[in-house]
């Protein structure tokens, strides 16, 4: 639910209001967290998240809904100015 309610887009712009910088200079590491392969969510959550994510956040395996909690958090900042080269996946394991 922190991600629904953009508790990453958050933290950057504390990061960017307390050290004055912008979110271009900012570099973010993800650590593991459960992902599309686990995290399965109910169908009434796609009502969360704006209908423009849903085939990059949400895949259905055997009948059950799943979701990509770290790219959801990727978009967001991606979409809030920090860029994908400054966004390293490396540790996001399932």
């Amino acid at each position: 639910r922190g991600s629904v309610q953009g508790i990453a887009v958050a933290a950057v712009k504390q990061m960017v209001t307390t050290y004055q910088t912008q979110p271009e200079n900012v570099d973010i590491f993800f650590g593991p967290a459960a992902g599309s392969c686990c995290y399965q969510v109910q169908p009434d959550f796609k009502n969360e998240i704006e209908q423009k994510y849903h085939d990059l956040v949400f895949s259905m395996h055997d009948d059950a809904l799943f979701f990509d909690n770290g790219m959801y958090n990727k978009i967001q900042l991606i979409e809030l100015g920090v860029p994908a080269s400054h966004i390293n996946t490396e540790h996001n394991a399932c």
